[in-house]
């Protein structure tokens, strides 16, 4: 494999594939969400795109929720997802 090659993961919201860069990791760590911002804390992890609209879409259609397999997702790992926008 060529170190050079991007690698691509899909955003949980719109479905759409991106470099890994571009998107932001999500990880359960017990019972909490963190953002992953190098990209290197184990366990079950997934990605959402950069962007206002497709965390608005996330919260609204509940798919960290699905994707966690929890019934309730803190208001906070929204908040820091808004914030760490650039």
């Amino acid at each position: 494999m060529n170190p050079k090659a991007p690698i691509y993961r899909y955003c949980i919201a719109c479905k759409n594939r991106y470099e890994k860069k571009d998107l932001f990791r999500l990880v359960k760590i017990s019972k909490d969400i963190v953002i992953d911002l190098n990209q290197s804390i184990g366990g079950r992890g997934v990605y959402i795109h950069k962007s206002k609209k497709c965390i608005d879409q996330a919260k609204r259609l509940k798919l960290l929720n699905k994707a966690f397999k929890s019934s309730e997702i803190d208001e906070q790992v929204y908040l820091d997802l808004y914030s760490k926008l650039d």
